[in-house]
């Protein structure tokens, strides 16, 4: 049996505005369903080979019911959009139509995904939990990637 293999295109994202023009953006993201407990939630993330961790932002930890603790048994630390930034880690179940889910320690923003840029997406699949199970291509010149679960 072969892993199924999805080819996704990059998705406009933000318009960036030079001179008066705006100027499409386009970006690897894809919707992915994360799964904690009895909580299901779906949001859109982008794919980022240069992220050591996949994260996710406050407003899906709410949405799990993830309850953020005082103790700092599963605290981290990363650094997104310059600013290192405060993090819960909780395992879970992530899914992308077409693949078969699996399971992943992930991170979730304490604070608000606040980066000053104006992103549609509430996370980045990064290297722990996504592109460490996953063979990943990306097509830029075509403005498409492709996933395919590792074997």
């Amino acid at each position: 049996m072969t892993a199924p293999v999805l080819t996704l295109p990059y998705r406009e994202e933000e318009r960036y505005r030079t001179n008066g023009t705006a100027t499409p953006v386009f970006r690897p993201t894809v919707d992915v369903t994360i799964r904690h407990l009895e909580a299901t939630w779906t949001t859109r993330v982008l794919v980022d080979p240069s992220a050591p961790v996949t994260v996710f932002d406050r407003g899906a930890a709410d949405a799990l019911g993830i309850e953020f603790r005082e103790d700092g048994r599963k605290v981290e630390r990363h650094r997104l959009g310059g600013n290192e930034r405060v993090a819960q880690r909780e395992h879970v179940r992530l899914g992308i139509d077409g693949l078969p889910e699996w399971e992943a320690d992930v991170a979730f923003l304490v604070d608000e995904w606040n980066t000053g840029w104006n992103l549609r997406f509430g996370g980045v699949l990064g290297t722990r939990g996504f592109l460490d199970r996953h063979v990943v291509t990306f097509d830029g010149a075509r403005q498409l990637f492709v996933v395919e679960a590792a074997t």
